[in-house]
């Protein structure tokens, strides 16, 4: 019983400590958090025993957790802790306050329903891979632990009604417990596996997603400020991944990816606007919405794993032709700006089919109201700008032409910097004049404003310049820092072009990835397309593809049936057909050995009676039946031994066989005796004597 103590003691510290190592690996917890952790778990391995004998050491530890409840809540709302960050710090104190006082059984309960809740807060802030880890050591650890609680909760139960101090009758080793945790926790994974994999899936969590801090993005709403976009380039959080095809891109020629946000038509100096917030419910053909004018070129296949968010909008790579993913409906308005209709915070994954460098079947033209917004200028726009534009464009034949001069003089004469100056009243002029750098809403919304004064229509476009190629997953990772801002001007017969007047040093912004990072955020990626992005969709894949192979099955069986013909036929036309029974026979044959082998090996006695509990086991299982009948039942905490005195007083004219087949038993059951010899023989005859003096002294 002390090595199952002691065993139990082990269990419930490595279920406490892997409940903190979820906490852990969320990287929210601060320093105090740490030194309460590591410095519960020595003080309570070491000394716990002797804080628990402290006179009112329960009253102690619930007066504490009544302490740090009150200061959580203070916390709360009074110096406006998130409620994530005081749930963890509240979990944590808790654990490390009742993992020092272990005195009743009960207290290890808490112990590992803290350690749940630790899991379950862990799920909601962290998509990591070794979260995984974790909870598969946690899962295992839970097992065994509540296995062997249960074992001691029964063993004291009964001890107490036999009035024994402390008598454990099980021989059960440590070495045990471990493979029934092992064998439980395997089940466990199993059949989750089975439910996760074919189990309908839902877009809804069973934590609340506003819990989830989502990463802002600036820049996609309604309005968007002259360097807000800029504000994001220092910041390294991860916005998205996206799967492309290197193959597709190289045919269509892609160099820079570009993964467009929505567009902004009116600058009044400062800000940018939408004159016309009108949107449009995108046709919908099944899962599939579809997007923009009737155009043919190369396509490129993208797929988005958006991380939480703020917003609404949907990236894509221009022109996108169409989107797939779990929406009901999807908004599109006259800017080629793609909305979800409800602000999403949950991590979306979607799939969108691009035309790059697009051929129009129709030519597409801008009405009245539209060329007017797309040639707006500001009422107090720098009177410099004219003439510069035109000293720029002298002698361009074409407004292409125009555009690109425009563009090289501000590639060429303006320089990348994140502090671009004192702006003063007009930041545009600032930038043109005097400070001459700023970053790529600088440079965008110049370029805006010198086409528009060259009589060419132009928009600014905000989104994302992808940078970093993972080669292990085919996918790029999108930072906040790969924000960017560029220029759409609309060409007669082209219709929008993109054009980036920002010079090479602003689209790099942070150092190359490291191999090992890049292989560690493969891992982070697939975790996010086959764990945390896992949907319906995806089920419907697989059983379509299910679908397809039994097709092909189908199908091959077929063929192979066609083909036994035509070579029976063959066969027959050769003159060879008194072959085709002796085939057959050679075949059935050969078939008729190997069903007799397998049948041989499954049903071989050994395996069976293994499988079965058959030989002197069995036989004893049987005498037990017989002698319950009688009223005499073994109790399942007695020792085969101790049943044995009982039949002994009971009925003792069966004492010789019954003791007889009880040493057959335990030979067989716990010994290296094999069933079916001398030994269950002996056990089956001892049976059939019981049976007999059952008989005739009236039992059944």
């Amino acid at each position: 019983m002390e090595g199952l103590r002691r065993t139990f003691k082990i269990l419930t510290f490595a279920v406490c400590t892997s409940g903190f190592a979820a906490m852990l690996f969320t990287g929210e917890l601060g320093l105090l958090e740490h030194a309460a952790i590591f410095s519960s778990l020595i003080v309570g391995w070491f000394w716990g025993e002797r804080l628990s004998k402290i006179p009112r050491a329960a009253g102690v530890a619930t007066a504490s957790i009544i302490a740090i409840l009150f200061l959580s809540v203070i916390g709360l709302f009074f110096f406006h802790r998130s409620f994530v960050t005081t749930t963890i710090s509240f979990l944590i104190y808790v654990q490390a306050v009742r993992i020092l006082f272990l005195s009743e059984m009960r207290h290890h309960l808490q112990v590992y329903m803290i350690s749940l809740a630790s899991v379950l807060a862990a799920t909601i802030l962290t998509f990591s891979p070794l979260f995984l880890l974790s909870f598969l050591v946690y899962l295992f650890l839970a097992t065994g632990t509540m296995i062997t609680y249960n074992f001691i909760q029964n063993i004291e139960s009964n001890n107490r009604l036999r009035n024994r101090e402390d008598d454990f009758p099980v021989d059960l080793k440590g070495s045990s417990l471990l493979t029934i945790a092992a064998a439980t926790t395997s089940f466990i994974l199993i059949f989750s596996a089975f439910l996760f994999i074919f189990f309908p899936r839902i877009s809804a969590g069973f934590l609340p997603s506003e819990l989830v801090e989502p990463v802002r993005v600036s820049g996609f709403s309604k309005n968007v400020e002259l360097g807000e976009v800029g504000s994001l380039k220092v910041s390294s959080a991860v916005v998205m991944r996206v799967v492309v095809d290197k193959g597709e891109m190289e045919k269509a020629g892609v160099k820079d990816v570009y993964l467009r946000g929505t567009a902004f038509d009116v600058f009044d100096g400062r800000y940018w606007e939408k004159t016309d917030y009108r949107k449009n419910v995108m046709r919908r053909i099944g899962m599939t919405f579809i997007s923009g004018g009737e155009v043919s070129g190369t396509t490129v296949n993208q797929e988005f794993f958006l991380e939480p968010t703020d917003g609404r909008v949907l990236f894509s790579m221009t022109e996108p032709v169409s989107f797939e993913g779990p929406f009901f409906n999807l908004l599109e308005d006259r800017y080629g700006t793609v909305e979800t209709r409800r602000f999403f915070n949950d991590k979306l994954r979607y799939r969108v089919r691009s035309v790059i460098n697009p051929v129009r079947v129709k030519e597409t033209y801008l009405t009245p109201g539209e060329t007017k917004a797309y040639l707006q200028l500001p009422g107090n726009i720098d009177g410099r700008i004219r003439p510069l534009v035109d000293e720029i464009t002298e002698g361009a034949e074409t407004d292409e032409i125009e555009a690109e001069r425009i563009k090289d003089y501000l590639l060429n004469n303006l320089s990348y910097d994140l502090d671009p100056g004192d702006a003063g009243d007009d930041p545009l002029a600032a930038f043109l004049f005097v400070n001459k750098k700023g970053y790529c809403e600088h440079f965008a919304t110049a370029m805006v404003m010198m086409l528009r004064s060259a009589g060419i229509r132009s928009r600014l476009v905000t989104g994302f310049l992808a940078g970093d190629y993972n080669e292990y997953g085919s996918f790029y990772t999108v930072r906040a820092s790969d924000a960017h801002a560029w220029v759409e001007a609309y060409f007669k017969g082209k219709g929008w072009v993109t054009l980036d007047p920002t010079p090479p040093a602003g689209l790099v912004m942070l150092k190359e990835v490291s191999a090992i990072g890049r292989l560690f955020e493969n891992l982070k990626m697939k975790w996010n397309i086959y764990i945390v992005n896992y949907e319906m969709i995806d089920q419907m894949e697989m059983i379509k593809d299910v679908r397809d192979i039994s097709i092909k099955g189908r199908n091959s069986v077929s063929d192979l049936r066609e083909k036994t013909g035509g070579w029976i036929s063959g066969m027959k036309e050769e003159g060879r057909a008194f072959l085709l029974p002796i085939i057959g026979v050679v075949i059935i044959f050969i078939v008729a050995i190997i069903v007799y082998v397998v049948v041989s090996f499954v049903f071989s006695k050994d395996s069976f009676s293994k499988r079965k509990g058959e030989g002197a086991v069995r036989a004893y299982l049987d005498a037990l039946n017989l002698l319950s009948k009688k009223g005499v039942s073994r109790d399942r905490l007695m020792t085969p031994g101790e049943f044995g005195d009982l039949v002994k007083e009971r009925l003792p004219d069966l004492e010789d066989d019954f003791s007889s087949l009880n040493g057959a038993y335990l030979a067989e059951r716990f010994g290296d005796v094999e069933p079916y010899g001398e030994t269950t023989e002996d056990a089956l005859r001892s049976l059939a004597n019981i049976r007999e003096r059952l008989k005739w002294s009236g039992g059944k």
